[in-house]
């Protein structure tokens, strides 16, 4: 057996991401429920944290009182501030339960 057939049967092997595929499941119904310009993305520092970065106070405020009825309430702990590197933007994040 050569190393391209083991590759590819490694390959082949691999199991699903459910992890990822969770993620992104979350992702979809967040970038959804949100204002068509905000971008959603996650950040761990040593919690996972959902942060979505809005344009204005408005969409802030509508960010911040819906993120916790998404997903069957994984996420609490909302919180308002700026976002870094951006200050044209305001970024809502919240903790991520599963």
């Amino acid at each position: 057996m050569n190393a391209i057939t083991t590759i590819a049967e490694f390959r082949q092997s691999m199991p699903a991401c459910p992890i990822s595929d969770e993620l992104g499941s979350l992702h979809k119904a967040v970038e959804d429920a949100c204002p068509p310009a905000s971008i959603v993305s996650f950040v761990f520092d040593g919690r996972l944290r959902i942060a979505v970065d809005v344009h204005t106070f408005e969409e802030a405020s509508e960010v911040e009182a819906l993120l916790p009825a998404i997903g069957g309430g994984v996420f609490h702990d909302v919180a308002r501030g700026n976002t870094p590197g951006m200050s044209f933007r305001r970024r809502v994040s919240a903790l991520v339960d599963r």
